[in-house]
Order: structure tokens, then sequence, then C-alpha cells
């Protein structure tokens, strides 16, 4: 990104943390902030090395009140379902401090939550992403156990960005797995770091996300925001990596693509998808999933944060108990 555009972005986001969204968004923190998380004593543990040594390869546990993790806090029998949520931010931009408050309303809820940093945008592109996404999953499944988590029963949670990563690596894992043996040739089917192999997932909860990268351009497009977003860029800026880089366009081709196993895709899947937006989320009128009612594109993560939302919140937990 040059510097004018990031002189640009900056002064966006000074008069975005003065609006009304910037208004309710420090209002959500200082809610949460002060008020005692239902009294519970909290256990987490910061800053974890996973796959690498570099400074964006940490992530955070937050853990149940009654977990004891098997060599963290002594040894358990219980073991409960694992979140890895990956936070957005356009690729380029976030930090899993700031969602601090999402961990340990969902460890709350009983569950044990890893919150990655991942290395972003103009320092990678979408496939070093990808091997942060794979490294955060494989080191989760590996060693979670310490810390009372499931190994076995892992869902990856997203928001925006982080929504369309996590999915996204999950298809691309899939679809590289179930090729026939013509498919093994071909070179667009290419693994990302295959030293990193991706367990089957649980499940997947998507917040706000965009799907469709072509569409998703044409948006950016219709309100002046192409130049100062980063998802062009990191995709690879042209019209063939924005396909490339779909989820939808590539769960669309693989029903007519002889190159895949049908029927290894089905079997690899995770078996149940939340997707979650608001109707306020502009990109996204027409999706023919359940909408929560007067929410804009943030607001439903902050929603989960604080709990507000009793829709929201039974809807969660009716997903992860199915």
């Amino acid at each position: 990104m040059s510097s004018s555009l990031f002189i640009k972005l900056q002064e966006r986001i000074e008069l975005a943390l003065k609006s009304e969204f910037g208004i309710k968004l420090i209002e959500h923190v200082k809610l949460t902030m002060s008020s005692r998380i239902n009294q519970q004593i909290l256990k987490y543990v910061k800053d974890i090395y996973y796959g690498s040594s570099f400074v964006e390869n940490k992530l955070d546990i937050y853990m149940p009140d009654n977990t004891v993790g098997s060599t963290f806090y002594g040894s358990t029998t219980t073991f409960y379902p694992v979140i890895i949520f990956f936070y957005g931010g356009g690729w380029a931009v976030g930090s899993k401090n700031i969602h601090q408050f999402l961990g340990m309303r969902l460890s709350q809820m009983g569950y044990v939550v890893v919150i990655p940093d991942y290395t972003k945008y103009p320092k990678t592109n979408i496939d070093g992403i990808i091997s942060d996404f794979k490294r955060a999953v494989v080191w989760t499944k590996k060693s979670i156990n310490e810390y009372g988590g499931d190994p076995n029963n892992i869902y990856l949670m997203g928001h925006s960005a982080g929504a369309h990563t996590s999915i996204f690596t999950i298809i691309r894992d899939v679809i590289y797995k179930s090729r026939n043996d013509e498919g093994k040739t071909n070179t667009e089917l290419y693994d990302i770091d295959p030293e990193w192999n991706l367990p089957k997932i649980s499940g997947l909860i998507l917040m706000s996300g965009c799907y469709d990268m072509p569409k998703h351009y044409e948006f950016e497009v219709s309100i002046g925001f192409e130049d100062l977003s980063s998802m062009s860029r990191v995709m690879g800026n042209t019209q063939e990596s924005l396909v490339k880089n779909s989820p939808l366009l590539l769960i669309q081709d693989i029903a007519n693509n002889k190159l895949i196993n049908i029927n290894q895709v089905k079997n690899l899947m995770p078996k149940k998808i939340f997707i979650i937006h608001g109707d306020q989320d502009l990109p996204i009128k027409e999706l023919k999933f359940k909408i929560y009612q007067d929410k804009g594109h943030d607001e439903i993560v902050y929603d989960m944060m604080n709990l507000s939302n009793p829709e929201l919140v039974a809807d969660f937990k009716e997903f992860m108990s199915v």
C-alpha cells in the first residue's frame, strides 16, 4: 500500500471512530470492560507461538472456569469443544488482543477458545495467510488437549476477512485431497505448505464474510473503496485471481469438475456450517439464510462479545449442540 493511500486510510479510521459506528464500538468496549463477566474467574494463556517464531504467529487460549488442562493446570478427563476464531480486518489490519472479550464470552459458554494473530498484507498475500491459518489449526489439533480442549471437536469461527479465509482454507484443502489421478497432475490444484496437514473440522461459523470476490470487488468500486481496500491486491490484483480465491465459485465448480471425487469432498467437508449476517451489511442483501435485523458488518461480532443479542446467542448454542 502506498504512503498516500495509507494516510487516507488513517484519516478514514479517525473519522470512523467519531461516527455513530465508532461511538457504538467504544460503548461496547466500555460495557464489557466494566462488567464482571458473570463474576467468573477467567483462565487464559497468551502469546503461544504456533508454527514458527514470527511475531505474527502467536495465539491466545481462553478456557472455561472449571477447565483443568492435562499439562497446564494438572490433569482432567473432561474436554470441551474448541473454537478457533480468526478475526477480520481486510487481510491487512487487526489483532487478537482486540477480541479478548469474545474469547472470554465464548469460554463462559463452555468452549475452549483459540484466537491467533496471523501475517497480513502487505507483508504477505492470500497464500501466506492461508499458511498461517493452517499452522494455527494444526497446532490446535496437536496441543489443545493440554488446555482442556477436545482435539476431535474443533470449529473454525471467522469474521469478515477471517470468515472468507476460514472457509477458503478448508475448501482448498478438501479439493486438493479429493483429486482423482488425473487431477493430481493439474498444477492449479496445488497445496499450500503440504507439511501442515489440516485435520477434519467439526463445523464452520462464518460472520459477515465475503465469498464471491469478483462481486465484492464490484461492490468496492461502486462505493469508491477499491483503492483503499487491500482485498484485490492480497488476492493477486487480477480478475483471474479474484475468481480463483472465491470460496463460492470453487464450490460451484466442484460439481462439474471431473478431476474431483465428489464423494471424497462430501466426506471431508465439515458437516455443519453456520452463516451469520446483519441486514445492514450492504453487499449481503440477497443472502438466503437467516439475517439478523438492525445489524451492520461489525455489530454481529460485538453482540457475541457482550451476549447482547439473545436470538443470535440462542442460534449459536443450537448450532453447537446439534
